[in-house]
């Protein structure tokens, strides 16, 4: 995954783009562990404050005001954990994509935001 990464940063930096975007996704259908991920999410920072892109009808994971049981042992997929450590944020509540029996999050990775460490590594 580092290979893979490091290709895709030193292309963005290469052509001097600075947003990367895609999907990160959960292996489930269940509402409640959607949004228990939502909060941990929101709980950490990892959402963009001023950026927001809704679900479209029919793809909405839970309704709005949506009340999961608490997780204390909210736990991301591998892939999901890299993109926010290097700094991408997820833009809204997530999707539920039937198709593939996801719950998908839309994230969005800032280049200008990297830190020097990050620079450092790519």
């Amino acid at each position: 995954l580092f290979l893979l990464w490091k290709g895709i940063a030193r292309y963005l930096l290469a052509m001097r783009k600075r947003y990367l975007f895609g999907c990160c996704s959960l292996t489930s259908q269940d509402p409640a562990e959607g949004k228990q991920v939502m909060d941990y999410l929101e709980d950490k920072a990892l959402v963009w404050e001023n950026f927001s892109v809704p679900p479209q009808p029919g793809f909405v994971c839970y309704p709005a005001g949506f009340e999961a049981p608490a997780n204390p042992d909210v736990r991301l997929p591998r892939l999901f954990r890299i993109y926010l450590d290097y700094g991408a944020r997820v833009c809204g509540p997530p999707a539920i994509d039937r198709a593939f029996k996801t719950i998908d999050y839309l994230v969005l990775l800032d280049t200008a935001r990297f830190d020097r460490k990050t620079y450092e590594i790519f």
